[in-house]
This record gives C-alpha cells, sequence and structure tokens, in this order.
C-alpha cells in the first residue's frame, strides 16, 4: 500500500496552511473568502471559541490556521492576497 492512502485504502489528502493570524475578524474573513470561492478549508476548533467577538485574540494565545488541500493553495493564496 502506498504512503498516499490510508490505512482504508482512501487517497490521503496533504494540507498546506495558507492563512495564519491571532485576530478573529481577520480570520473569519480570510475563512469566508476561501469557501466563497469554493476552495476547501481546514480549520481549527479553537477559534470558535463562544464569547469571542471579531478582533479577538485566541484565549489560549494560538493563532489561527487556514489549511486547504495542497492542490488549492495557488488559488487560495490568490482569493486571499485580492480580499
Amino acid at each position: 500500500m502506498s504512503d498516499a492512502r490510508d490505512p482504508a485504502g482512501h487517497e490521503k489528502t496533504e494540507y498546506v496552511t495558507v492563512f495564519e493570524t491571532h485576530d478573529m475578524g481577520e480570520f473569519l474573513a480570510a475563512r469566508s473568502a476561501l469557501e466563497a470561492a469554493g476552495i476547501p478549508v481546514i480549520s481549527p476548533d479553537r477559534l470558535s471559541v463562544p464569547g469571542l467577538s471579531a478582533g479577538s485574540v485566541d484565549p489560549a494565545g494560538q493563532p489561527g490556521h487556514l489549511r486547504v488541500p495542497r492542490e488549492h493553495a495557488s488559488a487560495a493564496r490568490e482569493v486571499l492576497a485580492g480580499r
């Protein structure tokens, strides 16, 4: 079995980080822009903390990362550069 497959035999998807921020407003705007462009986004739950508003920083002090499948990385960077 190839390293490109998971134990069940499905193709593994390699994800790359295309955006990182501590600012909730920037995080949400970037994620929305990518989703509107039809780019699949993986983002952590830690920035979905109830009570945080736009402009808030993650209480754990960790930046939020937006990750996309490697084959969408170039298009994602173009979308983010144009927002």
